[in-house]
């Protein structure tokens, strides 16, 4: 065949042939699909404030909020990784390079690789789309806190948009390969196999519910962001079309957009397919706790001013705007359900015991210590003033997950602002305030290492120290 006359450049291989001519890089596409739901509030901003919030969410061209699949791949790598680290601790280090070569195959390099030699990966993944006409949102306002005087710093309060819990995500994975996937090296099933793992969650035992192990988005050790595999019983989909037949050709041309029908429980049943073993997970934490507590008297963690049911129904003919306390207890969207359910945020809780920790070091050592234990264990943010010394920000150790309150009674409270000059009330400052009163809940702490650094037994005593005074 004779070669076209003026050929751009471009349109050439490294061979001198056209790239139609050249052999295709991959014959088979394996498609791994699923249904993945937000277990915790999702924080993904577009890190600029708008007229609608300080961290509003980030949203495609009709509005709806997703997960663009970089930040999606990005966690899914650093929780790939963290799983090899722990698997191989015992083993030789071979095999730790060969699985985490199988990573660089699979999904490419990373940031900061030369990455002028080696090819891209073989997985190619969708952004992830609600699958919810409307997903449900929630705003959250926060304070900054003075560890000196204990109230709020001037300028210092911001709200976040967060999607709410029980959102649903489509999942679309394309593994492109040049040969099937039963015959590719060990290594790369047994990634595959562990990165649905991970989609999956981990539980204690067969019949265990299980528990996320992936986080996305902002403020993952603040209880955000934990995603997982929706459903039971079948709930993967897993199909492989052969390019160069025309049968298969022609399905994955017309089929391979449509959502697949789920023919896998888990990913347990996936390793069979890809006669690989099953591999147990790992969450790697140098300390797991678990405390059931009881709210003594009343509490508050202000949200959104909202009418008491028994309230609106007495009075029905009341306006709703003076049903409307001015504060009530946070809650947020239950899961799979539509009402709203009290919650104690991580936030609320880190703070309170970073506060603790910080009196007590300095109490013990006469207010001249360090805040380095307390930085090791709640992180360190840089700071606001320019005249303070400037703090890389780091990520703490400790992590902690919201707490939804059970069996707790709400009674409304109509207070009045007292003017400390006069003794008397001030002028329009009557006010209504919705607390919680009884009612149970759990908390739950982990430390992880902060890359290869575990914990200190130091900063461990400092926190069941803050703990004891619960």
């Amino acid at each position: 065949m004779a070669k076209a006359q003026g050929m751009p450049r471009e349109d050439v291989g490294r061979s001198g042939d056209a790239r139609w001519q050249e052999a295709a890089p991959y014959r088979y596409v394996s498609l791994l699909e699923a249904t993945l739901v937000t277990t915790s509030p999702l924080s993904i901003s577009t890190g600029d404030a708008d007229a609608t919030g300080d961290q509003p969410l980030l949203r495609d061209a009709v509005g709806r909020p997703y997960i663009p699949a970089t930040g999606f791949v990005g966690a899914l790598r650093q929780a790939l990784s963290r799983q090899v680290a722990q698997l191989c601790a015992p083993d030789p280090l071979k095999q730790r390079k060969d699985l985490e070569d199988a990573i660089v195959r699979l999904i490419g390099v990373s940031k900061g690789t030369q990455d002028d030699e080696k090819p891209m990966g073989q997985l190619y993944f969708d952004d992830l789309i609600p699958l919810d006409n409307e997903p449900q949102t929630e705003r959250r306002d926060h304070v900054r806190i003075d560890p000196k005087t204990g109230v709020a710093k001037d300028k210092a309060k911001f709200d976040r948009e967060l999607l709410a819990v029980g959102s649903r995500f489509r999942l679309r994975i394309e593994w492109r390969t040049q040969e099937s996937p039963r015959v590719l090296r060990n290594e790369d099933r047994t990634i595959i196999v562990l990165l649905m793992a991970i989609l999956e969650g981990q539980a204690s035992s067969p019949d265990a519910k299980r528990t996320p192990i992936l986080s996305l988005g902002g403020r993952t050790r603040r209880g955000l962001g934990q995603v997982m595999i929706a459903g039971t019983g079948k709930q993967i989909a897993w199909r492989t079309f052969d390019l160069g037949t025309p049968t298969d050709l022609h399905r994955y041309i017309l089929d391979s957009r449509q959502v697949g029908q789920p023919n896998l429980k888990s990913a347990a049943e996936l390793a069979k397919n890809l006669d690989v073993s099953m591999t147990e997970l790992s969450v790697g934490a140098d300390l797991k706790l678990r405390l059931d507590l009881q709210i003594a008297g009343s509490l508050l963690i202000r949200g959104p001013g909202r009418a008491l049911e028994t309230e609106a129904t007495a009075r029905q003919k009341t306006t709703q705007a003076k049903l409307m306390a001015d504060a009530s207890h946070l809650r947020r969207p239950s899961i799979g359900a539509k009402t709203q359910e009290s919650v104690i945020s991580a936030t609320a809780l880190a703070g309170v015991l970073r506060h603790r920790a910080e009196v007590i070091v300095n109490t013990l050592t006469d207010g001249k210590g360090s805040m380095q234990l307390v930085e090791e264990l709640f992180g360190a943010s840089p700071p606001s003033d320019d005249t303070q010394k400037q703090t890389k920000p780091r990520a703490g150790h400790l992590c902690i997950a919201e707490s939804v309150i059970r069996d707790a009674k709400e009674l409304r409270h109509t207070r009045v602002c007292i003017d400390p000059w006069t003794g008397g009330a001030l002028d329009s400052a009557l006010f209504t305030e919705d607390a919680l009163y009884g009612g149970r809940f759990s908390i739950e702490l982990r430390c992880h290492p902060v890359g290869q650094q575990s914990v200190s037994k130091a900063a461990l005593g400092l926190l069941f120290l803050a703990l004891r005074d619960l």
